[in-house]
C-alpha cells in the first residue's frame, strides 16, 4: 500500500508549490515508509507525489510516480491489482507490450495506455485509488475501487484542486482553508462516522466507490463522478431454493480463489483471527493453501466479556497456525487516544478503532500483509438486524399508543439489565436498545437509520445542538424496490457502513502502522455472486451467515461457532464513568470547552454527561461521539 497526494495550482511560485507538495507527501510517510517520489509540471500547474510501501516487486523499478511507456500518462497509485498478471498477459498477447518491472502499477498503467481508462477500470480487480495525468489531453483522472477499500479525498479550495489518500495531506498545504461542513458534523454525531461523499471539511469530498472523475488542467472544470461498476446491476436474485447446493459450491470455490490470489506477495503475510466466523474461515482457507504455518494474531481484553482470545486460541489450535495473542490494558488504551485525531483526520468514533491500531502495531512486527474477514457480515448476512427484520417490520403496523407503552416497558427493562444487580452481557442489552429504536420507525429508511444511530432517543439527539437542522442519509443509498427488505438493508450497509466505517477503520488503523490489509470477501467475483443470492439463502429466522457457516463446518468439523457475535470491543462505559479515561472526557465536556466552538448546547451536554456518570441514562454511544468530536476540534483549531 501507499499514499498519494497532489494538487493543481497556477500562478504560484514553483518553490513554494514544491515545498507544499513535500509537506503533503511527508504527512503520508506512514502509508509508504519505503520511498517517496514526485512529479510536477510548472507550465501546467500539476504537482503529484507518492509514498511507497513495497509489496509486489519491491525493487526501485516499481517506484512512483510512474510514466507510461509512450510517455503520455503519469500515475500515482495506492493499492493492489490482484489480477494484474491477467492484464499484463492480455497486453503481451495482443499488443506485444513490454514491461520494465513486475509490479501491478505498471500493469494497470500500460493497460490504460493501450485500452483507455474505462476498459482498464472495468477489468481491474483489487483495492485501489489513483490519480492519472493525461499529458496529451491535459486532464487528470481520480479513481477509486469498487467497494471503497482505499480512500481518496478531493476538492477545490482557494482555486486549487486537491487530492490525497488522507485529509492530513490536504491540510498540510499552505493554502487550504479548514472550514467545517456542519451537515457532516451532524451526521457524524448520529452515525459515529462521516458518510461519503461528505468529509468534515466543506470544500473536500470523498470520491465514492466504483467511480472516477475527470478534471481539466486549464480551468479545473470537472465531470460528474462516473460509475464504472454498479452493484445494482447484479441484484437479479435468479437463484432459487433448489439451487442451494450449487450456490454453496460456487461460494466455496470463489472465496477459495480469492484467498489464494490475495496471499500473493513478496513480503511476509499473516491473518487477523478473532475466533469468529469471518476471520476463522479466511484463516482456514489460508492454512489449507499454505505449506507452512500461517501467522495469526488476536487482540483481546483481560475482561472476559470483551475478550475474543479464548475463541481464537481454539481455532488456531485446530488449524495449527503460528498464533500471537495481544492483550489491551487501560494505560495502552489511553496512550492511543491522543493520536486518534491525527490517525483518522476527521471525527471517527467506532471504538474498535483502538484495538485495531494496537493489533496492527503488533502484526507489523512480524508481517507486512494481513488478510481480514471484513465484508462478510454485509455481503452474507452477519448482523442481527437482518435476522430480526421479520419481527421488526411488524412494528410499523402497531398503533402508536401500543408502541409508546412498549417503548416505555423496554426502557425500564434496559435500565434493570444495565444495573450492577445483573451480570448481563452488553450484546444482550443492545438487543433491547435496538427494539426501542425500531419502534420509532414508520418506514424502511427510518427503521434502518434508527437501527444504526448512536442515539437511543432522537429528541435527545436534537437537543444537544445549539441550532439543529435535520440531515439524513441520501435516498440513493436505498433500493427503490424493497421486495427483499433484508437484501435492501444489506445493500444500505454495503453502500454506507462498510466503506465509511469498517473500511475506514481498517485502512487508517493498519496504514498508521505501515501494514497492508486485504479482504478476500470483497473480491469482485465474490461480491457479484453475493448480490445474486437472495437473503433467504444467506440468513434464516435465527441464524446468520448460512453459507460461511456451512463451509466452516466442512473445513473444521467439531468446532462450535454458535456463539454471540462479538467483534472488537472495550469496556468503555465503565472506563468513562469512573475509570482511566473519565478525567480526559470530563475536561473535554466542560461548558467552556463546548462553548468555544458553538456547535453544541453546553447545558444539554453537561446534563447528559452528569446523568450518564450517575447511571441515569444509557446514551453511551452518543456521548462517545461528542467526546471524539470535542477531541477533534481541540486538535484541529
Amino acid at each position: 500500500m501507499c499514499g498519494i497526494a497532489g494538487f493543481i495550482s497556477k500562478g504560484k511560485s514553483i518553490d513554494s508549490s514544491i515545498n507544499d507538495l513535500k509537506n503533503m507527501i511527508n504527512s503520508l510517510e506512514h502509508r509508504g515508509p519505503d520511498s517517496q517520489g514526485t512529479f510536477y509540471s510548472e507550465s501546467e500547474g500539476i504537482f503529484m507525489g507518492h509514498t511507497r510501501l513495497s509489496i509486489i516487486d519491491v525493487s526501485s523499478l516499481g517506484s512512483q510516480p510512474m510514466t507510461s511507456s509512450n510517455g503520455r500518462y503519469v500515475i500515482v497509485f495506492n493499492g493492489e491489482i490482484f489480477n494484474h498478471f491477467e492484464l499484463r498477459n492480455q497486453l503481451i498477447s495482443k499488443y506485444d507490450a513490454k514491461f520494465k518491472s513486475g509490479c501491478d502499477t505498471e500493469s494497470l498503467l500500460e493497460y490504460i495506455q493501450f485500452t483507455g481508462i474505462n476498459k482498464a477500470l472495468e477489468i481491474a480487480e483489487g483495492q485501489f485509488a489513483f490519480a492519472l495525468l493525461d499529458k496529451k489531453k491535459k486532464e487528470i483522472f481520480l479513481a477509486r475501487d469498487r467497494m471503497g477499500e482505499k480512500p481518496l479525498y478531493y476538492g477545490i479550495d482557494n482555486n486549487i484542486l486537491f487530492f490525497a489518500s488522507e485529509l492530513k495531506a490536504i491540510k498540510a498545504h499552505s493554502k487550504f482553508s479548514n472550514k467545517i461542513n456542519q451537515d457532516a458534523l451532524r451526521l457524524f454525531l448520529q452515525l459515529s462516522y462521516v458518510p461519503a461523499p461528505d468529509s468534515i471539511y466543506a470544500s473536500i469530498q470523498k470520491l465514492l466507490p466504483a467511480t472516477y472523475i475527470k478534471f481539466s488542467l486549464s480551468n479545473l472544470c470537472m465531470t460528474q463522478p462516473i460509475k464504472y461498476w454498479d452493484d445494482k446491476d447484479f441484484l437479479s436474485f435468479n437463484f432459487t431454493q433448489n439451487d442451494s447446493e450449487a450456490i454453496y459450491q460456487e461460494f466455496k470455490n470463489t472465496l477459495n480463489q480469492s484467498v489464494k490470489r490475495m496471499m500473493i506477495a513478496d513480503v511476509p503475510i499473516g491473518s487477523f483471527l478473532s475466533g469468529g466466523i469471518d476471520s476463522s474461515l479466511i484463516t482456514a482457507l489460508m492454512q489449507a493453501n499454505s505449506t507452512s504455518k500461517i501467522r495469526t494474531f488476536t487482540v483481546g481484553m483481560h475482561e472476559e466479556d470483551f475478550s475474543e482470545v479464548p475463541h481464537a486460541k481454539i481455532i488456531s489450535s485446530a488449524l495449527g497456525t503460528d498464533h500471537t495473542e495481544i492483550f489491551i490494558n487501560p494505560d495502552e488504551f489511553m496512550g492511543i487516544i491522543p493520536n486518534l485525531t491525527d490517525i483518522f483526520d476527521e471525527p471517527f468514533a467506532d471504538s474498535s478503532q483502538i484495538p485495531s491500531i494496537i493489533l496492527s502495531n503488533e502484526i507489523k512486527k512480524h508481517v507486512t500483509v494481513a488478510l481480514s474477514g471484513d465484508g462478510c457480515d454485509e455481503l452474507f448476512g452477519g448482523y442481527n438486524r437482518y435476522t430480526n427484520h421479520a419481527q421488526l417490520k411488524y412494528f410499523f403496523r402497531m398503533p402508536s399508543s401500543f408502541k409508546n407503552k412498549l417503548t416505555s416497558y423496554l426502557s425500564r427493562l434496559y435500565k434493570l439489565l444495565d444495573s450492577k444487580k445483573y451480570n448481563i452481557h452488553y450484546l444482550q442489552k443492545n438487543k433491547v436498545k435496538k427494539a426501542m429504536r425500531a419502534l420509532r420507525a414508520s418506514s424502511f429508511q427510518e427503521l434502518y437509520f434508527n437501527l444504526i444511530s448512536s442515539w437511543d432517543q432522537y429528541d435527545t439527539f436534537k437537543s444537544i445542538f445549539s441550532s439543529y437542522e435535520e440531515v439524513r442519509l441520501k435516498d440513493e443509498y436505498f433500493l427503490k424496490d424493497n421486495k427483499d427488505s433484508i437484501a435492501a438493508m444489506m445493500h444500505a450497509d454495503i453502500r454506507t457502513y462498510l466503506p465509511d466505517d469498517i473500511l475506514v477503520k481498517v485502512d487508517r488503523s493498519s496504514m498508521s502502522q505501515s501494514l497492508e490489509v486485504r479482504a478476500p470477501y470483497l473480491d469482485k467475483n465474490l461480491v457479484e455472486l453475493a448480490y445474486q443470492i437472495p437473503s433467504r439463502l444467506k440468513v434464516s429466522k435465527n441464524t446468520t451467515k448460512l453459507l460461511p457457516r456451512k463451509l466452516l463446518s466442512e473445513l473444521m468439523p467439531g468446532v462450535n461457532f454458535n456463539r454471540p457475535k462479538q467483534g472488537f470491543a472495550v469496556p468503555l462505559t465503565d472506563w468513562l464513568k469512573s475509570g482511566p479515561i473519565h478525567v480526559w472526557a470530563n475536561d473535554l465536556l466542560t461548558s467552556s470547552s463546548i462553548q468555544k466552538y458553538g456547535y453544541l448546547n453546553h447545558h444539554q451536554v453537561n446534563k447528559l454527561w452528569k446523568n450518564f456518570c450517575e447511571g441515569k441514562n444509557n446514551e453511551f454511544s452518543g456521548l462517545w461521539n461528542i467526546i471524539i468530536l470535542q477531541s477533534w476540534l481541540e486538535s484541529n483549531n
